[in-house]
Formats: structure tokens, C-alpha cells, sequence
């Protein structure tokens, strides 16, 4: 746990709120209070883990932190601040966390995880996902896993945090992000597209297909479902 100290100069706002999200869920609404100076300020509690977050000024329009870049994005295409707390050391998300490689990129079923290359899949494989090996990786990155289905709607999306050592000779490291299907709980069959991004930024687009090889019977025929 550490105490997080969020700050914003916004001399003319008549209110601002923190807007606060773990992972993709909203945990916070929280009025700041404004000093003499101008700042608006707030400082709050937090368990280890990722969080995003925002500044809602004068209940009608939301900024950035100033010392973050924008590094994680909602739904509704807006990019809000974020910062990672681990073993109650805050970092945030910034300019300093841009040193980083891709070296590998491959896409894997089920639990062996062993590469498909043609990226075909079915709602038999019980599990759909991607690893990423970086290299050269310094500082604190934000990678985020955005699953599109064939209707060009979100399906899922995941996080997970890169590091290595800040000041040191950059490391190799490895991210993994997946998406599970089952006979209850099936896919939607055709083209999707995975969206990695780093930080905000996206570095790939990978399309891959997801075949429908569940059958039963109907009227005397197998089908496919």
C-alpha cells in the first residue's frame, strides 16, 4: 500500500473530481480540494496493482495528468493517465518509460501454448492467446490486449505490466494476454483482429480466424454450430 498524491493546476475550474479505475472498472468519484496557489489536490490509499485515472473539471470535461503521457484507452476512445503501485513504490506512466523493443510476436491455443503460425482457431481450443517478447526494456511499460470480433465490436480487453530496471542494461521480458471460448461460452466465428498497444500506442494489428467446429445433430445432419 502506498498514499498517492494527485495534484492539477487549474486555477479557474469551479470543481474537479478524481475519476479512478482499476483496471476497466471505475472504483472512485472523489472531489479535490483547491489550495491558495491555484492546485487541486487529493491524496488516497492504494493496494499494489495498475490503476487509470482522470481529472473530471467542472462536470463537463476530463484532462490528463499533466506529469503522464496518455497510456491506457476507454472504450469510448478517450486516453486517461495511469500509475503502477508495486511493493509501495508509485510510478507513473510517463515519457521516461519510453524504452522499449518488440522482438517476437506469436499467437498460441490452448494450454501448451504452442505457436499457431497460420492463426486459425476454433471454440474447441479452450484458450486463444498472444506472447510478446521485448527487449532492451527500461522503465515501466503499459501493454494492452484489445480482442475485435468480426463485427468490428470489442469483444475483450486485458492489461499486464512490463519492467525492467530503470538505470540499468535494458532486459528481455516477456507479455501474455488471452481470451478463452468454450461450448457455453463460444466465439463469434469469422476474421477478428488483436490490437497490441504500448503505452497508448498501438504497435500491431494482427488478424486471425476463429472457425466453428462444435456439431450436433439437426433434422438427421451434422452441423456446424
Amino acid at each position: 500500500m502506498a498514499l498517492v498524491e494527485f495534484q492539477i493546476y487549474f486555477p479557474i475550474a469551479d470543481s474537479v473530481v478524481l475519476e479512478f479505475w482499476d483496471s476497466r472498472t471505475k472504483l472512485a468519484h472523489i472531489p479535490m480540494d483547491i489550495d491558495s496557489d491555484g492546485y487541486w489536490e487529493k491524496s488516497i490509499n492504494l493496494d499494489d496493482g495498475l490503476y487509470h485515472y482522470c481529472f473530471f473539471i467542472n462536470n463537463s470535461f476530463r484532462v490528463n495528468d499533466p506529469q503522464t503521457f496518455p497510456a491506457y484507452v476507454l472504450e469510448n476512445g478517450k486516453p486517461i493517465s495511469s500509475l503502477v503501485i508495486e511493493n509501495s513504490e508509485v510510478r507513473k506512466l510517463n515519457y521516461d518509460s519510453a524504452n522499449i523493443e518488440v522482438e517476437y510476436i506469436d499467437m498460441y491455443a490452448g494450454t501448451s501454448r504452442l505457436p499457431r503460425l497460420n492463426r486459425e482457431f476454433s471454440n474447441s481450443d479452450g484458450e486463444i492467446g498472444i506472447n510478446i517478447d521485448f527487449i532492451k526494456v527500461k522503465g515501466i511499460h503499459l501493454v494492452s490486449f484489445v480482442w475485435v470480433n468480426p463485427m468490428l465490436e470489442i469483444a475483450y480487453v486485458s492489461d499486464c505490466i512490463v519492467s525492467g530496471n530503470p538505470s540499468g542494461k535494458g532486459q528481455a521480458v516477456q507479455a501474455s494476454g488471452w481470451i478463452t471460448t468454450d461450448p457455453n461460452n463460444q466465439l463469434i466465428p469469422g476474421k477478428w483482429h488483436l490490437v497490441v498497444l504500448v503505452n497508448g500506442n498501438e504497435i500491431c494489428c494482427l488478424p486471425f480466424y476463429i472457425r466453428s467446429y462444435f456439431y450436433r445433430l439437426q433434422q438427421g445432419r451434422v452441423i456446424a454450430l
